[in-house]
């Protein structure tokens, strides 16, 4: 097995913990996630455990806002804030439409 290998199998096994916090400060979810997990995965989770969207979801470490394909090892902070995105109803048909069709761009742009 080459180094390069036995590096992919350690990062495979390392783990993050995360605290996600409110913009109150409150802690709303502490979790264990595998380091290679993006964070298109984490706000998965995060909705299973919060109830909020992930598409409502905007995650921030410090100012920087993480997009969905970062992954949680590049985060270099555990503690990450969750910013609960308002939800325009004048675009309810919008996003009906783009739900309707299929368009997961069309159905951010509407939320």
């Amino acid at each position: 097995i080459s180094n390069e290998d036995t590096q992919l199998l350690a990062q495979a096994s390392e783990q993050v913990c995360l605290t996600v916090r409110a913009l109150t400060g409150e802690a709303l979810a502490t979790l264990n996630a595998p380091a290679t997990a993006s964070i298109a995965a984490f706000k998965a989770r995060l909705h299973e455990l919060c109830g909020v969207p992930a598409l409502l979801q905007q995650l921030l470490v410090g100012e920087r806002v993480l997009a969905d394909a970062d992954t949680l090892a590049g985060l270099g902070s555990s503690e990450v804030l969750l910013i609960r995105m308002a939800f325009d109803e004048e675009k309810g048909p919008e996003l009906l439409q783009a739900a309707q069709t299929a368009d997961v761009e069309g159905v951010s742009r509407a939320l």
